[in-house]
């Protein structure tokens, strides 16, 4: 597009401007504006070029300020803008812990201005303060903490709705939406990304614009429309090349690689996934670079190299335990197991699967928590705001505006009550969550400790049930579930907790049991599923469980029981499916 084309001249244009009058003599405070100018046009096109230019900003700042202490709030100023630059840049380049002390030094600054700025003659302390903002809530976004992230967002928002800042209001939009994608709600998560590049219609720039493109084509990933998703994907890498930001093509290249392995082109997904990742590693994006490396092993674990594979992947387990990236080490181990089980190497699988399964309860073991925090934040958000639109037209109209009160409170308190059934039940089957069973547990577990009553855990598994989804369909997975939740629950005590604990996973918890008759009662289940007739859902469909069962309450704790429950059941599926093992 010639207008991307356009915008990238004049980046350029302004770029060398800059270069140039730092070439020439200038004041202290002149040259300190100039570096953070440069560095802010540079802080998405070269990071690391950014960085170097506001480290020289704000090193500056600081002699000026030994030379002359009270040389006020200009300087001040100077000072946070350098900071918001360098944690911009630090966060592209994955350094978050020190972004994270220096925006928060930024944010400090910013108050400390604007408490003091009566006459208001310091507006760019206002929108610092929200850019600083939204860049922790980006932080926070890359970390899994998904309710601090939207709290920052939300705090952005409103300084930009004060203030009527066009762009700033397209970036809180985009990031409100990524919030929503993270939670599962893709719907809300269009309507906030499609409000995001409504407001970017008369703006210039590229990158914020291309970032959304790339949100909605996730979306439309996730949701298994591929054609529009790669439209959108297509769009971004197209701006991004017109534009001349090498750097950036990158995220576009590694959507549309996995979007090709989801479609089963794993040529074109090796090509795509390998610029993505030459790209990734010269500019120095460590966690990209681990996806990466990761998305690449997947494709050659499905193609059958999996020489190719182990060294990608281990590759990827090196770099997520050198910047302690959770998600990166969880998924290395877990593709690195399947690898040495196709190779019949089980005992390194198994350890692999131990890794895997231990990094995984590090980062899932609060999630359902901050999911309900994070729902119960987007219900006062969205409560505050109905509140707010009350509020003007009680204005015009007070009659109508109690009316609508009343209307929307009946509408939040509904809210309220399918929010504490998320927080406690699986949406599709209607059991017990991770969440809950894991209280209930963590409470059986104490009792036993008291009481020595005994109690037993099992995890159940769905023998294939991947082939299920590819063969007949993600519905009929679904259903397939369902039924088994009701079969589970039809064979068991009526004091016996059955949760769903994620996907295909299922694990019960029986009160007062023995591990001999926890063992009955699982066989129990296993024969009633092999039994029922499937045919009923679908007339090729046959399914069986593997189960995995400890009632050793002498471990130190639940987690340890399910654990040990977690290798039986590796067993049950090592010797053939369809079976209790203990």
């Amino acid at each position: 597009m010639i207008e991307s084309k356009l915008i990238a001249d004049a980046l350029q244009e302004k770029v060398t401007n800059l270069k140039h009058q730092l070439a020439k003599p200038m004041k202290a405070d002149a040259r300190i504006d100039t570096l953070n100018a440069l560095a802010w046009e540079l802080r998405f096109a070269d990071s690391k070029e950014s960085l170097r230019y506001a480290q020289q900003a704000y090193q500056l700042c600081e002699l000026e300020f030994e030379i002359n202490p009270n040389s006020g709030t200009r300087y001040q100023i100077a000072i946070a803008r350098s900071l918001l630059i360098m944690g911009i840049c630090r966060w592209q380049l994955s350094d978050y812990h020190t972004a994270i002390d220096e925006l928060l030094e930024a944010l400090r600054l910013y108050n400390v201005i604007r408490e003091a700025d009566l006459s208001n003659d310091y507006p760019e302390a206002l929108v610092g303060t929200a850019d600083t903002l939204n860049t922790i809530g980006n932080i926070h976004i890359n970390l899994g903490d998904y309710p601090k992230a939207l709290d920052y967002y939300q705090n952005a928002l409103k300084i930009f709705e004060q203030l009527n800042e066009r762009e700033g209001l397209a970036t809180s939009f985009n990031n409100i939406g990524l919030v929503h994608f993270k939670l599962g709600d893709y719907k809300k998560a269009l309507d906030y990304y499609e409000q995001s590049l409504r407001h970017r219609e008369s703006l210039s720039g590229v990158y914020a614009e291309v970032i959304t493109l790339n949100n909605i084509g996730e979306v439309y990933c996730v949701m298994k429309e591929y054609d529009k998703a790669l439209s959108y994907f297509n769009k971004s890498l197209k701006l991004h090349k017109e534009s001349g930001s090498k750097h950036r093509t990158a995220v576009p290249m590694n959507h549309i690689g996995m979007l090709y392995f989801a479609m089963g082109d794993y040529e074109k997904a090796l090509a795509y996934l390998g610029e993505s990742l030459s790209i990734e590693s010269e500019y120095g994006n460590r966690y990209s670079e681990a996806e990466a490396l990761i998305a690449l092993g997947s494709v050659y674990v499905k193609m059958g190299d999996f020489s190719n594979a182990f060294n990608h992947l281990s590759s990827a387990l090196k770099i997520g335990e050198a910047i302690s990236a959770k998600p990166v080490i969880c998924n290395a181990h877990k593709a690195l197991s399947e690898i040495y089980k196709h190779q019949g190497h089980f005992d390194r699988a198994l350890w692999h699967f131990e890794k895997f399964h231990y990094t995984k309860e590090g980062i899932l073991g609060d999630e359902q928590s901050k999911l309900l925090r994070s729902l119960q934040v987007i219900q006062e958000t969205e409560q505050a705001r109905k509140e707010a639109e009350l509020h003007r037209i009680k204005n015009i109209a007070l009659a109508a505006a109690n009316e609508e009160k009343s209307r929307l409170l009946e509408k939040l308190q509904e809210q309220a009550k399918v929010l504490e059934f998320q927080a406690k039940n699986d949406i599709l089957t209607g059991l017990a969550n991770r969440r809950s069973y894991d209280e209930r547990a963590a409470q059986e577990y104490e009792r036993n400790r008291r009481h020595k009553h005994g109690f037993a855990v099992a995890i159940v598994d769905v023998d294939f049930f991947k082939k299920v989804n590819d063969t007949y369909s993600h519905q009929i997975g679904d259903e397939v579930l369902k039924r088994i939740a009701i079969l589970m629950q039809m064979n068991c005590r009526k004091e016996d907790v059955v949760a769903r604990y994620g996907g295909e996973e299922f694990v019960f918890l029986f009160p007062e049991t023995t591990t001999e008759k926890a063992v009955i009662a699982c066989e129990k289940v296993r024969a009633a599923i092999e039994k029922f007739d499937w045919s009923q859902i679908h007339p090729d469909l046959k399914i069986t469980i593997s189960i995995g069962v400890c009632g050793d309450t002498h471990q130190p704790s639940f987690e340890k029981m399910l654990s040990i429950a977690d290798q039986h059941l590796y067993r049950a599926k090592q010797n053939g499916r369809n079976q209790v093992c203990y």
